[in-house]
């Protein structure tokens, strides 16, 4: 009898701890997972654009007037012919700032004489008729600084390829198809005032200066110095 009851004990002993075993093995079994941590999914807003804040794309228009100022020689000779009058001026600019209160991209910039006598050592030649005025354009990258990125305060640059079209320093005539070839700078200090969250209007006063150089049917080279200070422009800016 006591060999029955100890061979019963046993017996429940070994159920008891088989019953204990099954359930730890089940709580880690690949058909029962662990509990997922908690995640954060609160979404970071993008940043963006703040009114009255000069960051994000950029665009700017501009026009005014200035006087204009040429000088045209031949290469190697002080001999020169000197074109002096008023001219319009504009200029188109995009790009994007790159921190708030610094923009870069890419302009083009033009002038167009309204006005000007064209005066050479020897004597005057007659002014330009109204379809043969001279003008030049500038394409290249473009910088515009704002001293305070929510002010109106800031300083455009310029520097770029240049055409220049107008008087034929050889033949002492105006002549659009006379065309020459060089570089361009721009700089200029102007002030913005808000009109909009995005958009500001202002003034600009800028000094433009030119290079260019051409030849003429005899193979002689030309040197075309163009000077414009100051320019007063008015300005519509988004940015």
């Amino acid at each position: 009898m006591n060999h029955a009851n100890l061979a019963a004990q046993a017996a429940l002993a070994a159920v008891l701890s088989l019953s204990t075993y099954a359930r730890a093995d089940d709580s880690t079994s690949p058909g029962r997972s662990e509990p997922a941590p908690s995640v954060d999914t609160t979404l970071v807003p993008a940043p963006r654009s703040l009114p009255h804040r000069h960051d994000g794309f950029y665009l700017r228009l501009s026009t005014g007037f200035g006087p204009y100022n040429e000088a045209i020689s031949r290469s190697g000779e002080q001999a020169h012919t000197t074109v002096s009058g008023v001219a319009t001026t504009g200029d188109f600019a995009i790009g994007g700032s790159v921190r708030p209160g610094l923009v870069f991209g890419g302009a083009g910039w033009t002038s167009s004489v309204l006005v000007a006598d064209a005066r050479t050592d020897a004597g005057q030649i007659a002014p330009p008729s109204a379809g043969q005025r001279s003008s030049y354009s500038v394409v290249g990258p473009w910088m515009d600084c704002y001293f305070n990125p929510n002010g109106g305060l800031h300083m455009p640059a310029s520097l770029g390829f240049a055409v220049v079209r107008g008087l034929d320093a050889e033949g002492a005539r105006w002549n659009g198809d006379n065309t020459a070839f060089g570089a361009g700078f721009l700089i200029g200090l102007g002030y913005e005032w808000w009109v909009a969250d995005e958009w500001s209007i202002g003034i600009l006063g800028r000094l433009t200066g030119i290079v260019a150089t051409s030849k003429d049917d005899n193979g002689q080279r030309w040197v075309h110095a163009i000077g414009s200070a100051p320019s007063v422009l008015f300005t519509a800016t988004y940015n």
